[in-house]
């Protein structure tokens, strides 16, 4: 049970997109088999059969002749037994370790996760920022790119500036403090603060399959950006975890190189 608990824990630590704790998953255990019951009922039985065996085999050597006849059926009564017992226990002598219990857990939980359709989980600010009349297309124009949104905004009294709350992605802070600062030319100031957490609706596996969808998207190369996908991609590479990505494009292509005349 320790072993089961442990892989648990470890499936829901390092999620199987990008090694993220995972957030909102339920795992439904269907069945559960005992098979240490099922092996103690069959050495049970093999207890009883070669119970049945010695007694026969007994009974056989109080009707014979001497004592060396007994004898030899109680020896082979033993060897019997002792064949039973290398039948019952030789396929699995020490059952599963912990280790291998602890890794086929993870393994099944990861797989049973991402056979859910997951999606992604983005951290998220509450940016707080003062824009004036002259600005104010300027910061949205970036908010908009930077995917925010606008939750609120209101007009400070007695002046002309206009207050605003947005919520925007962690991953787009940087660049979105930067931008901001320098075409407003440092009037409108961001202040962030760690909102949490977000769920990003975009299915990172996404692959057109039907007729209407390939004639709305296209196929191959010509997908439009998955940004969920990109997103995993590029926290995986910050984190030396495998990507699969295509290095090399058009190989059967040959380059020519000439020389500088």
């Amino acid at each position: 049970m320790n072993g089961f608990l442990t892989g648990f824990s470890n499936a829901t630590a390092n999620g199987p997109l990008c090694e993220e704790p995972m957030q909102g998953a339920c795992f439904v255990i269907e069945t559960v088999e005992n098979i240490q019951k099922e092996e103690e009922t069959k050495v049970a039985g093999a207890g009883a059969a070669v119970a049945k065996k010695a007694e026969s085999a007994s009974e056989e050597s109080g009707s014979g002749d001497g004592s060396s006849s007994g004898d030899d059926d109680s020896s082979s009564g033993e060897d019997e037994s002792s064949s039973d017992d290398e039948t019952t226990f030789g396929h699995d002598t020490y059952g599963p370790f912990s280790g291998q219990l602890i890794s086929a857990t993870k393994d099944l939980c990861k797989k049973a996760f991402l056979n859910a359709q997951p999606r992604i989980a983005e951290g998220m600010y509450l940016c707080s920022l003062q824009a004036t009349p002259d600005n104010y297309g300027t910061v949205y124009n970036i908010i908009h790119k930077s995917r925010g949104q606008v939750i609120s905004e209101e007009i400070q009294e007695g002046t002309n500036y206009y207050l605003l709350d947005i919520l925007l992605p962690l991953v787009e802070s940087f660049e979105f403090t930067r931008q901001i600062l320098t075409n407003t030319k440092g009037i409108a100031f961001p202040q962030l603060v760690f909102s949490g957490f977000e769920i990003n609706s975009e299915d990172p596996f996404y692959i057109p399959t039907t007729d209407e969808d390939l004639e709305e998207f296209g196929d191959g190369d010509i997908l439009p950006q998955n940004l969920a996908a990109q997103l995993i991609e590029d926290l995986r590479k910050r984190k030396g975890i495998i990507v699969n990505k295509k290095i090399v494009v058009a190989a059967d292509k040959q380059r020519t190189l000439t020389k500088n005349k």
